[in-house]
């Protein structure tokens, strides 16, 4: 009997079991950013079958079924009126979380959140 880590191992009747990652269980770290101070978002399961998502640096989490619920994807401004002032409604702010095309020393960030992904399209 073998077992791999990942796909599973066969168990007694030869049906495979998955490795508990694969079932869902423990931390999965997602491709987002933190809204507060652009850390890394991990989530987990939750008791009532949606998913817990927390900033690896800062600590922000709630719970949800996308990472949006935390993440600079997430993230709402307030609607200005046409007098200056600020109203109620709030708007998508545009600022979506992908790869960092520009890694380097001095900026190691895998992921990276800009108003319309722009680095993401190349400009």
């Amino acid at each position: 009997m073998s077992f791999d880590e990942f796909s599973g191992a066969q168990g007694q009747a030869g049906a495979v079991e998955k490795h508990p990652r694969a079932r869902g269980r423990g931390l999965t770290l997602e491709p987002h950013v933190c809204r507060s101070c652009f850390g890394r978002i991990a989530s987990e399961p939750d008791q009532g079958g949606e998913r817990r998502y927390f900033c690896t640096s800062c600590g922000l989490e709630a719970i949800g079924s996308k990472p949006s619920v935390v993440c600079s994807c997430g993230i709402k401004l307030r609607k200005a009126k046409g007098d200056g002032r600020t109203s109620v409604t709030l708007v998508d702010a545009g600022v979506r979380c992908h790869p960092n095309k520009q890694v380097s020393p001095e900026f190691p960030a895998l992921f990276v959140a800009s108003y319309g992904g722009a680095q993401a399209e190349g400009a």
